[in-house]
């Protein structure tokens, strides 16, 4: 979803671009600002968002490739097995690690308490990025910059500059949802380390 509305945004700057070209073509006398020129902030952003979505992309892919990787592994095909059969394959337990169970059977006390842990972590992670990008994307569709330099005909080519700057130095103070972003990312990262 987020792909599809950097892909809608960068759509619509390109449009505007066109727009702008035969405008020119048809009216050689216009002496307006240059949709380029007045566009460069945002698509500078909008590149800015590409290689965060890139980046959390390729973080799925490393780890939809290490879940691949538990089917093909014979090490992870232990996984597989019921847990009498991992019972059998653990080497001698010492006796005070082992806990007494109903019959007289002996269970060999395995902890996956931090595995688990690293996974509830992972999950977590992975719903504060899409928390994370479905704020961007609010943030992104509330700056109304094109209401903003409509309102400003024949203003000057530098004060076209200066708003634009601000609407993207504004985006860019008030948004910690892109910083977050980026450290939600390097924080999935170090958790996929420490799991595989």
């Amino acid at each position: 979803q987020a792909r599809t509305t950097y892909q809608r945004i960068e759509s619509q700057l390109d449009f505007d671009l066109e727009s702008d070209r035969y405008f020119r073509q048809d009216n050689t006398n216009f002496e307006g600002h240059d949709a380029l020129e007045v566009q460069k902030t945002f698509r500078q952003s909008l590149a800015n968002y590409d290689r965060l979505l890139l980046t959390a992309q390729e973080g799925d892919q490393v780890l939809l490739r290490r879940l691949e990787i538990l089917d093909t592994n014979p090490k992870y095909k232990l996984l597989q097995f019921q847990k009498s059969q991992l019972d059998r394959l653990l080497p001698g337990v010492v006796p005070d690690q082992q806990q007494q169970q109903p019959h007289g059977q002996q269970e060999h006390a395995v902890d996956t308490s931090h595995l688990s842990r690293l996974l509830v972590e992972l999950s977590t992670l992975f719903h504060e990025r899409d928390v994370l990008l479905s704020s961007l994307k609010e943030e992104i569709s509330s700056c109304d910059i094109q209401m903003k330099l409509s309102s400003m005909a024949g203003a000057s080519d530098e004060d076209y500059h200066k708003a634009v700057e601000m609407a993207h130095t504004s985006l860019q103070q008030e948004s910690t949802a892109m910083q977050d972003l980026e450290v939600n990312i390097e924080s999935q990262k170090d958790l996929l380390e420490k799991i595989f």
